[in-house]
């Protein structure tokens, strides 16, 4: 009796997807991903200014305490100034420290990643550090959004996969979208 090995077959993948993860691409997602809280947060910030600039001219009229309620009036519109200031200068700080983290650790201003997207799970190699391997079945993923250039794929509360819409070397983006809507959370 010989001793010989079972034949395993390797499952081929059905889409096979090149992305770029640079602060462009993550400016992208991070812009789509957080637009309704950045949204419900503005909305609080400016609406609470506006009800104490409101109370601070009510106060004004009613205690005719022009002196106290200047400064205020004048701490309250400061606050209003940087806070739209931030909000158009932190994004674009954040990406430039994301990129120089990058840089610094791999030496490149962006991450190659490969993904293979199987029957029933996918896998996702970093070309900068191959031991850097992520698979999971779909059962994990639970929400596909889509900006521009990517798909994002949703597995946590704020984790996502990223999957470059130009970037599929095998299948097409249309193709891909109509497998992963079918598969996302282990349909």
């Amino acid at each position: 009796m010989m001793n010989e090995e079972p034949n395993v077959v390797q499952d081929l993948p059905i889409f096979i997807c090149n992305t770029v993860v640079d602060a462009e691409s993550q400016e992208e997602a991070t812009g789509f991903a957080m637009k309704k809280r950045q949204l419900y947060t503005d909305l609080f910030l400016y609406g609470s200014c506006g009800l104490m600039i409101l109370y601070l001219i009510i106060d004004t009229v009613r205690t005719q305490s022009y002196g106290k309620n200047a400064v205020l009036l004048a701490v309250v519109l400061g606050l209003l100034i940087y806070m739209a200031i931030a909000r158009k200068t932190l994004p674009r700080k954040t990406m430039e420290r994301w990129e120089a983290s990058v840089r610094r650790k791999y030496g490149t201003n962006g991450l190659h990643l490969t993904t293979e997207f199987y029957e029933r799970s996918l896998a996702q190699t970093l070309m900068e550090d191959e031991d850097q391997l992520a698979c999971t079945g779909y059962s994990a993923i639970f929400e596909l959004q889509e900006t521009e250039n990517l798909f994002l794929l949703r597995y946590g509360k704020n984790l996502y996969y990223f999957v470059s819409k130009k970037g599929f070397t095998k299948g097409s983006p249309e193709a891909f979208r109509s497998f992963i809507q079918e598969k996302i959370g282990g349909k």
